[in-house]
């Protein structure tokens, strides 16, 4: 009896289908979030219509040192669209581009007193038209291949700055203590978790902060986050 039924069970086990990935983080073979629209996306690429929408974000905290400890993020949304007139239209060489964009948030570096900004997506306030362009090639051109990379990364960086002298001095004049230099150090590591989705968490460290000797070390704990739609 029970031969016969571990008979049954394997031979029900090697029938059985195999189980259905999760169609949001498991599907290794969507490009984008909200995947090809049926089909319409792949068209419009064969026409030469490419285009892409993607969200970041970095969320930033330093639990000790400098001139304040608080936390901060800074977010942005990018659109951008490439159409190849040369396959759209037939017309030889003619390429167009666009690129906009939003981004707000807030600058964690100027709040610690940071010489090096903790996000490198900080900038102005805005909204805007980023690039637009139209573009007539004439001639032969050769684009350099990049082998594609879906792997983990993981990425150290080190960035030194220091105050000029004459700025060094001036601040003495006006009271303020003798600066120096600062020095930052990361550590990070991004997850690729679908073709579509990155998750980056990231340790800072600063030594010497806005290279002023007084103020205490920084340690800034964060992460991004980006979404290509």
């Amino acid at each position: 009896m029970f031969a016969l039924l571990a008979r049954s069970v394997s031979a029900q086990a090697e029938i059985a289908p195999p189980d259905l990935p999760l169609p949001l983080f498991h599907s290794q073979s969507r490009q984008y979030l909200l995947g090809d629209w049926k089909g319409k996306r792949s068209a419009l690429a064969e026409k030469g219509v490419t285009f892409d929408f993607f969200y970041i974000s970095d969320m930033l905290a330093n639990p000790s040192g400098g001139l304040e400890q608080t936390q901060g993020g800074w977010e942005r949304i990018r659109g951008t669209i490439d159409i190849n007139v040369d396959r759209l239209m037939q017309w030889q060489g003619l390429r167009f581009h666009a690129t906009g964009l939003w981004q707000s948030g807030v600058n964690l570096g100027g709040k610690v007193g940071t010489l090096a900004s903790p996000s490198d997506l900080v900038s102005a306030h805005t909204t805007r038209l980023d690039s637009f362009w139209l573009e007539q090639n004439l001639g032969t051109r050769f684009n350099a291949p990049f082998a594609r990379r879906n792997k983990d990364r993981v990425a150290c960086a080190f960035v030194y700055s220091k105050i000029s002298d004459p700025f060094r001095d001036f601040g003495e004049l006006l009271g303020a203590p003798r600066l120096g230099s600062e020095k930052a150090f990361e550590l990070n590591y991004s997850l690729q978790v679908t073709p579509y989705f990155l998750l980056q968490p990231v340790f800072q460290y600063y030594v010497g902060v806005g290279g002023n000797p007084t103020l205490s070390n920084a340690p800034v704990l964060g992460f991004r986050t980006k979404v290509t739609f």
